[in-house]
């Protein structure tokens, strides 16, 4: 389950009031989560007594093998060191982690360093044994150890992928015993891991029946198991929630939920949907917001041979022809403004309730009027426009630009009949 922290953060300036949203607990590719090999085992086996026939395809044991922490001598022991003794001519399996749930296309990673000090020990190796819903358990992968003796510690791995109907894993060491003598084998830093493969992030705001993907947060590439995403689109004066899904090609890994939280800010920030340092704290006459209309196509239809017309309407459409004018005091604010507003559109409007607008709302303007209220030697200024509610900026709606430059290279191959030029494509020749 992911755990989703979302943080309020209070500014007067660019980019205004935001939240920080920090998700923890992601699984993604290359960073594992470790399955600790099982503390409980000491001097006994999973076997507890000798076990006939076969397991997961391969002889059973004939008898205990024993895990156990090492006591021999080498140049270092490092407290990890632990052995596996197996008696003579016999073989045995020793779980190295419990059960760990997991799902097909996981990928286990299995590492060791290794040393083994009889010749000749039969290639002992580690397995990964996967079980299904019916609990049938089959060994999908295995890393050999060599057979030879070694002198030092050999680090061996690999990534095994877990194939369809997994439910979960384990780890084994499985070594045969060589006919005339007891062999064991040795080995240190063992690690055993579980890539989950979440390779995508998604985190939509929840608010007022919306739910909508935050800037930056649509099929972003997971970076790390923590990421911090910042909404610089937070409404004002409303219970939002956020909730987080990873996902890898399509398939959902993981989701979670935030609490729920409120920005109570007091006033009116405009800004750039996509830039969200072009924002600016504005500061609205007492005419603005008063009026709006609700318009819509169509209207009545008179026919012939019926006395009262019929109605032919669309839905109304969001609120037009709203008031809004701006003062400012400074050249500065008058600037910022005038830079905001001939650059961006449609212009992103966050206000608290008492404003007679959405929470969170996108506007466009078609003439704007400034007026220099104490010219020629004073700065206030009000910036006046009828501004009307608009969608949201999104992917679903941009059209890409188009050129007359683009076409002639495009459309000498048109319909793989190559033309020389443009005008010959036109032409047909």
């Amino acid at each position: 389950m992911l755990t989703i922290v979302p943080s309020i953060i209070l500014t007067d300036d660019a980019p205004g009031p935001h939240t920080e949203i920090l998700v923890s607990g992601i699984t993604m590719p290359g960073v594992s989560t470790n399955v600790v090999p099982d503390p409980s085992i000491t001097s006994t086996t999973i076997w507890g007594t000798i076990i006939a026939g076969t397991y997961a395809g391969i002889t059973a044991p004939t008898v205990s093998g024993v895990w156990s922490r090492s006591t021999t001598a080498f140049a270092t022991t490092p407290a990890s060191l632990r052995s596996l003794t197996i008696t003579n001519g016999s073989s045995g399996f020793c779980y190295l982690c419990p059960w760990t749930p997991a799902v097909a296309g996981n990928t286990v990673v299995i590492s060791a360093s290794v040393r083994v000090t009889v010749a000749d020990a039969r290639q002992p190796r580690i397995v990964v044994v996967a079980k299904d819903s019916a609990n049938v358990e089959t060994i999908v992968g295995s890393v050999s150890w060599p057979s030879t003796v070694n002198a030092a510690f050999t680090t061996l791995s690999n990534n095994i992928v877990l194939p369809d109907g997994t439910v979960s894993f384990r780890a084994y060491i499985h070594m045969n015993g060589v006919a005339t003598v007891p062999t064991t084998v040795y080995w240190d830093d063992f690690n055993v891991a579980l890539k989950q493969d979440a390779s995508k992030i998604t985190i939509q705001r929840q608010w007022e029946g919306n739910d909508v993907a935050i800037q930056g947060g649509v099929n972003t590439e997971v970076l790390g198991g923590s990421m911090l995403f910042y909404d610089f689109a937070v409404p004002f004066g409303v219970s939002v929630s956020y909730t987080a899904v990873t996902s890898d090609r399509g398939v959902t890994k993981d989701q979670g939920t935030s609490s729920i939280i409120q920005v109570d800010v007091q006033g009116v920030w405009l800004s750039d949907p996509i830039v969200p340092e072009m924002a600016i704290k504005v500061i609205p006459d007492a005419f603005s917001f008063r009026t709006k209309t609700l318009s819509r196509e169509g209207g009545p239809v008179r026919l012939i041979g019926r006395q009262t017309p019929i109605a032919i309407v669309a839905p109304r459409q969001a609120p037009t022809n709203i008031p809004f004018s701006i003062l400012t005091y400074t050249n500065l604010q008058t600037f910022a403004l005038e830079l905001l507003l001939v650059n961006t559109d449609p212009i992103m409007l966050r206000s608290s309730k008492d404003h007679n607008l959405p929470s969170l709302a996108y506007i466009t303007a078609d003439d704007i009027v400034v007026e220099y209220l104490d010219a020629p030697d004073g700065e206030t200024s009000r910036t006046s426009m009828t501004i009307a509610l608009v969608s949201s900026p999104g992917l679903d709606v941009l059209v890409p630009i188009r050129t007359y430059a683009l076409l002639p290279a495009e459309m000498t191959t048109y319909g793989d009949n190559p033309y020389v030029s443009y005008l010959a494509q036109l032409r047909g020749s």
